[in-house]
């Protein structure tokens, strides 16, 4: 599963703009003034994040919670056990296939997630995967929906999809988000469901990992340090 991610720019060029990549051409445009595009080294269940969708003039992001909410759900407390949908049943899973159905699919731009591995030791260890080649953002596959709370007000949330892990992952974990290439960025927004379908499957994609510090374990951790390798080469 993914339960901990980064999003973070270039630090060349400020914490308070787009990550790098973002206003090359694919999304700069902000549907929701909410929206945050500012780092964030330790994201968790249920904060509020941009994702990118597709709109009347093109894809462009929104901010939407972390862990989507079904319409029928009656309380927001299901968005802790949907954080992330298995690629293998999201068609059918109650808690997904309205969103699949309805085509309401988005990219989830992230510099890294996290995952933790039982080495033998009191505390499981974390590792932080980014992509080999240094391409930041990446852009994981994720569906979304729109949710009426018990006062009437409509909250945007959203999940992440996973599949069974390939490559240098798979070393750490049997799962990982389903990493989305830059050429197939339009066809999850806009293809077909047919066309969609095809991204569920797990693709090799180059990846690299390191160890991290024990802090990531907080969720109210934050810094850039979060990210720096424990035992650097």
């Amino acid at each position: 599963m993914c339960g901990r991610y980064a999003l973070f720019g270039n630090p060349k060029r400020g914490e308070d703009t787009l990550p790098s990549g973002f206003e090359d051409g694919y999304t700069d445009r902000i549907w929701n003034p909410l929206v945050s595009v500012e780092a964030h080294y330790n994201i968790a269940p249920t904060q509020i994040l941009p994702v990118c969708t597709l709109g009347e003039d093109g894809p462009g992001l929104e901010s939407m919670r972390w862990g989507l909410l079904p319409f029928w759900a009656k309380d927001a407390k299901k968005a802790y056990s949907t954080i992330n949908a298995r690629a293998e049943t999201v068609r059918t899973a109650p808690a997904f296939r309205d969103a699949w159905k309805r085509g309401q699919r988005c990219l989830v731009p992230a510099s890294g997630w996290y995952e933790w591995v039982d080495e033998g030791g009191a505390r499981k260890q974390p590792y932080f995967i980014r992509d080999a080649g240094g391409q930041n953002p990446i852009m994981f596959a994720g569906l979304f929906s729109r949710w009426t709370g018990p006062e009437g007000n409509e909250i945007a949330t959203y999940t992440i999809i996973t599949t069974e892990a390939l490559g240098e992952i798979r070393k750490i974990h049997h799962r990982s988000p389903r990493v989305l290439m830059p050429g197939d960025w339009q066809a999850w927004l806009a293809g077909t469901a047919a066309e969609a379908g095809a991204f569920l499957e797990p693709q090799e994609v180059p990846l690299q990992l390191h160890q991290v510090g024990l802090a990531v374990g907080n969720p109210r951790s934050q810094g850039e340090q979060l990210i720096e390798a424990l035992n650097p080469a």
